[in-house]
């Protein structure tokens, strides 16, 4: 971590991009600083967004892990 002018640098910028390689498209989605201290740290935010894409796209346990509605967190 680097300090300049009293403003912790800690390498994100509030924000995630979303890639659909099916699509083609790319959308930058800004976090709320509420959503960033709840789910603190990547491990949690990875798990919130990985639990809400499931839910938006109604995916259950047993489907294809090689499909395109699967998604990587990194």
């Amino acid at each position: 971590m680097e300090e300049n002018d009293n403003t912790l640098v800690c390498g994100w910028n509030r924000c995630i991009l979303r890639v659909d390689l099916s699509d083609n498209t790319i959308q930058k989605m800004s976090l709320s600083e509420e959503l960033l201290e709840k789910y603190l740290g990547g491990m949690g935010l990875a798990d919130k967004i990985i639990w809400d894409y499931m839910l938006e796209k109604d995916i259950r346990a047993g489907f294809d892990p090689l499909s395109p509605d699967n998604i990587l967190v990194i």
